[in-house]
């Protein structure tokens, strides 16, 4: 019901703010970064979950939590990372997610001498 309330309320504003400005200008200032954004997180999705082609895909019975866990990929994004609270050490986040963004650096470089023992 609240998510509901939030995207009428979020709509009436568009529709208020379109009567005022004009579509147009809120087609610039809201439509294509939202689209931006939008693409951008459908390339980071893809990229973390499917963007090697050595990893292995599982279905039905073969899938489970751990598995999809770790076959996703971690990626330097360079400065990127900083502002996207760590987007790039996806593995931990799957394996771990109740560990906050803040600390995931940290995680991901006490989980690498265990992976690497294995």
């Amino acid at each position: 019901m609240v998510s509901t309330t939030c995207w009428c309320i979020m709509l009436a504003s568009l529709f208020a703010m379109a009567c005022v400005f004009g579509p147009v200008q809120v087609l610039k200032m809201y439509g294509l970064p939202y689209l931006v954004f939008v693409m951008w997180l459908d390339l980071v999705t893809y990229l973390h979950h499917h963007g090697h082609h050595d990893l292995p895909w599982y279905r039905g019975e073969e899938w489970s939590y751990l598995r999809g866990g770790l076959t996703t990929v971690d990626r330097d994004y360079g400065w990127i990372n900083n502002i996207h609270h760590n987007i790039g050490t996806h593995v931990i986040h799957h394996l771990f997610p109740q560990i906050p963004h803040y600390h995931l650096v940290e995680a991901v470089s006490s989980l690498h001498p265990l992976v690497l023992f294995f």
